[in-house]
């Protein structure tokens, strides 16, 4: 029950046009639904196309929950077809726009160690982000900044080399892949700072340096994250201009254009006003071919990749494109295990396992899948960062420094089986 109906469910939500100010989300509400059978969520995503909804959650099986973002030019009537069909469902965040304007407002009661004009516990622009990169890099003697590439709007693509020298096994973390999931990119500058500012303050992260090279790379998507901020919200894609003549649709989902196995039929689409377009063909995007070549440039010395998302708390494996199971999936899961365990005692925050396809929705052209597939990178994962649900893609920026602690938690337990695991 859990492979036919994800497919379905990704190309519900349409986004046509260029708003010319930022949109605004006023009394838009995010529904929770139960579906009791197969049937009755066809009949949902048939509604959904209808009204142009926005799934936010995809259930993993019958016994998992639908969230559904509704507009409120359309909820009443949403609602009133929703009941018709018998469905149980309930209001999950009353306003979206309360929940946007609440964002940023508190700060963590965490003190968080970062420069006096960057402070971890806030979202910050893609240009704050990048001058702290700089910073980072002047200031420590583990940190090297360097450039991956450029994105469509022609912003630098930045990540961190943090390494205490020597010849050693790597591992490549990044985030922002999807514009609207700040928490992603707030975390890797989190893990940065700890990794390439505080070593010596925590003999763990002392011993990870020791052990690894690390590769952090923050903001995958910087137009795209920008354009969340200064006028969506809610984006998702990068910022590609229109490939049709019309020309009423911006963007590509960079989770589906990269090249391994690349299939729009699986879990994206080739409609470009959707939010799962997969672009015309394989790294059509300058974003995600940056990010490969990074992967394939470290080929033989990047044993793990972590590509960090929200929402959902889950660690996941390879594969997105088929349902097959990779030939070391025993490996992969001891390997998830560790991590995901370690995250709950920081702020018991439960973190679940399983595989792309089999446990979340089966989608080609995935990062991870290629970094495995491709780049030859053996330990490969999706992780989904906090919430449930609570607050979804609009996750307040006084859980950014809790979601760092714990995050940090996980990937040095991980790191550390890792490295006794394969006998580095």
């Amino acid at each position: 029950m859990r492979n036919f109906f994800p497919l379905l469910l990704l190309g519900v939500t349409l986004t046509h046009g260029l708003p010319s100010r930022k949109k605004r989300f006023d009394g838009n509400q995010v529904l929770r639904i139960l579906p009791k059978s197969s049937d009755e969520i066809l009949k949902i995503v048939d509604l959904g196309k209808k009204y142009n909804v926005d799934i936010w959650k995809i259930p993993k099986s019958l016994n998992s929950t639908l969230d559904i973002h509704v507009d409120a030019h359309n909820l009443k009537e949403f609602v009133t077809e929703l009941k018709s069909l018998g469905t149980n469902y309930m209001t999950w965040i009353e306003d979206l726009q309360k929940l946007i304007e609440n964002e940023n407002s508190h700060t963590s009661h965490v003190k968080a160690r970062a420069s006096a004009s960057f402070s971890l516990s806030h979202y910050h622009s893609s240009y704050q982000i990048s001058n702290h990169l700089n910073a980072v890099a002047l200031a420590s003697r583990y940190a090297t900044v360097h450039t991956a590439g450029h994105s469509v709007q022609g912003r630098s693509i930045k990540y961190l080399k943090i390494s205490s020298g020597g010849s050693k096994k790597a591992i490549i973390i990044d985030g922002g892949i999807h514009a609207r999931e700040w928490i992603s990119t707030a975390v890797v500058m989190y893990l940065i700072d700890q990794l390439a500012m505080n070593p010596d303050n925590n003999p763990e992260i002392t011993s990870m340096l020791q052990k690894f090279d690390w590769y952090l790379l923050p903001l995958m998507n910087p137009d795209g994250y920008e354009y969340s901020r200064t006028n969506n919200r809610m984006w998702r894609k990068n910022r590609a201009s229109s490939h049709s003549v019309t020309g009423t649709c911006t963007g590509v989902d960079l989770n589906r254009n990269f090249g391994f196995h690349w299939n729009p039929a699986v879990g994206g689409s080739r409609d470009e006003c959707e939010e799962t377009f997969a672009g015309t063909k394989a790294f059509s995007e300058p974003e995600a071919l940056a990010a490969g070549h990074l992967m394939q440039s470290l080929r033989g010395q990047a044993i793990a990749y972590l590509n960090l998302h929200s929402y959902g708390q889950l660690w996941l494996w390879p594969w997105g494109y088929t349902t097959s199971l990779p030939s070391d999936l025993a490996d992969l899961k001891h390997m998830a295990g560790r991590g995901a365990a370690a995250i709950y005692p920081s702020h018991h925050a439960h973190y679940t396992t399983g595989g792309d396809a089999t446990d979340l929705y089966p989608a080609a052209g995935g990062a991870d899948d290629f970094a495995k597939g491709g780049a030859g990178i053996k330990y490969s994962y999706t992780v989904e960062l906090r919430d449930n649900g609570r607050h979804g893609f609009v996750l307040p920026a006084s859980t950014i420094i809790p979601s760092g602690e714990e995050t940090l938690k996980g990937i040095i337990a991980f790191a550390s089986e890792l490295y006794a695991y394969e006998r580095l």
